[in-house]
């Protein structure tokens, strides 16, 4: 995946953001009158510095953002259905409603202008006709006839019918909602192991769902490009490859070819997608988020780095929340849960620190967002988390690339328990604080879009004149 922000080093990341800085402190208003909102100001410019009009004017834009929602089942909720309020099936249930562009974060995702991908790594379920209308694999509309999981997929469509002979898709447009994408990429297709007894996921699943993370990052960014911008990337790459190939070519045309190449990579960072916003989906992710963020704050010997550790350990009962609306009585019994699941994995948490506990602990879900955030960091795409699980992913991927935090924007304060030092952590890591308070606790993204108008605004502040050019007029 590449280090994050490899192309920044970390004395030109402190010029750019001290750069940024000067010029709000030179703006036609009292130095710091605009709160936070001038620290978003600074880091989004410190992020996209390659691409300021001029070397000494900052400026910051937010262009085609996009909400990537990554969808995955829990192991430890099938062997333990008390730790949620709800059983797994929701997560293929609301899997479809998004798709069909009536859940929050699809309805919210329009209001904000920004796209979705909904990608299913882990979903226990068939969504292969999720938001489709196609009359091979049967009209669902989203889902609204619902799937009898005693029959198989192939039952459904009738076996050695012409759908039956199609593969399934991997990758479609909602015919409902036209701004949302699905797509199949399943890395286990029964969701994790049972975190209570084994670790959720194995190195393997770890590292393709992390991978699945980095490439949605990609797409998103490419995809944002005009179709003239692809054609030329495409075509350059092309005529290079064919160029090297071809024992007659000249060295000029092979270096025309990439020429053109570099050219195409260059506009796609300078007019692809700018901006990711991340959520998730998935029965058991706020036990999951919890027991890593527990994990992820006590002191860990194979990590990177880490922040100072807190005088107390984080306690489980004091990370664990509600979640989906637990009464008292199951929260604790959660939260013991989380403590027997820590101290089973204790040992592979202190061999492979980080990348231990997400895969651990973690989900599917969780460990691909944090697959996101890295690979976003490393293109300078600023990544807008959500709330409690986004954020402890968010957590993780810092862990394992430190300077992955330069792109990372906390777009609310979570209601969930463990919010408060879940941000203790993320603002230690230099994340800033966050832009919202107001008792969400959802998941999907739905924090991180409602605050892309606090970033979309925190770009434009930089675009205000200077106090010495307003004196002038």
């Amino acid at each position: 995946m590449g280090a994050a922000l490899g192309i920044m080093e970390r004395d030109e990341h402190e010029r750019a953001l001290e750069a940024a800085r000067a010029r709000l402190r030179a703006l036609a208003k009292p130095v710091g009158s605009l709160g936070a909102l001038e620290d978003w100001a600074a880091r989004l410019a410190a992020l996209q510095r390659p691409y300021w009009p001029a070397a000494d004017r900052p400026a910051a834009s937010v262009r085609a953002p996009a909400l990537l929602v990554f969808a995955a089942d829990h192991g430890c909720v099938l062997a333990h259905p008390s730790l949620s309020a709800f059983p797994r099936a929701v997560t293929l249930a609301i899997f479809r409603t998004i798709a069909a562009g009536g859940a929050a974060s699809a309805v919210l995702a329009k209001a904000n202008g920004a796209s979705l991908e909904l990608i299913d790594v882990g979903v226990d379920g068939d969504t292969s006709t999720a938001g489709r209308a196609d009359a091979a694999y049967g009209d669902v509309a989203g889902g609204a006839r619902a799937r009898d999981d005693k029959r198989s997929p192939s039952e459904e469509r009738g076996v050695g019918s012409e759908a039956e002979r199609r593969p399934l898709p991997t990758e479609w447009v909602s015919h409902a909602a036209p701004h949302v994408r699905v797509l199949v990429r399943k890395v286990a297709p029964y969701g994790t192991a049972n975190s209570g007894t084994a670790p959720a996921m194995s190195r393997a699943q770890c590292a393709a769902a992390m991978a699945e993370g980095a490439a949605a990052v990609r797409r998103i960014v490419a995809r944002a490009l005009p179709a003239d911008d692809n054609d030329v990337g495409l075509s350059a790459a092309a005529t290079e490859t064919g160029a090297a190939s071809a024992a007659a070519a000249a060295e000029g045309e092979r270096e025309a070819g990439r020429d053109r190449a570099r050219a195409a990579r260059a506009r796609r960072q300078e007019r692809g997608a700018n901006v990711v916003c991340l959520g998730e989906l998935g029965i058991g992710n706020t036990t999951a988020a919890a027991a890593l963020l527990v994990a992820l704050a006590r002191p860990l010997p194979a990590d990177t780095t880490r922040a100072p550790a807190p005088r107390q350990p984080l306690r489980a009962v004091d990370a664990v929340g509600v979640g989906t609306g637990l009464d008292e009585a199951a929260r604790l019994a959660k939260a013991a849960f989380v403590e027997r699941a820590l101290a089973r994995h204790a040992q592979l948490i202190a061999a492979e620190g980080a990348l231990g506990a997400l895969r651990a602990l973690g989900g599917l879900e969780l460990a691909a967002m944090a697959g996101a955030v890295i690979e976003a960091a490393r293109l300078r795409v600023a990544v807008v988390i959500d709330g409690f699980i986004a954020g402890a992913a968010a957590l993780a991927a810092i862990r394992l690339a430190p300077s992955a935090a330069a792109a990372l924007f906390i777009s609310h304060r979570s209601a969930e328990r463990g919010a408060s030092a879940l941000a203790a952590q993320l603002q230690a890591a230099g994340c800033g604080p966050a832009a919202l308070d107001l008792g969400m606790r959802l998941g999907e993204g739905t924090g991180s879009l409602v605050a892309l108008g606090v970033l979309r605004s925190a770009a434009a502040v930089l675009e205000m004149a200077t106090l010495q050019e307003a004196t002038a007029l």
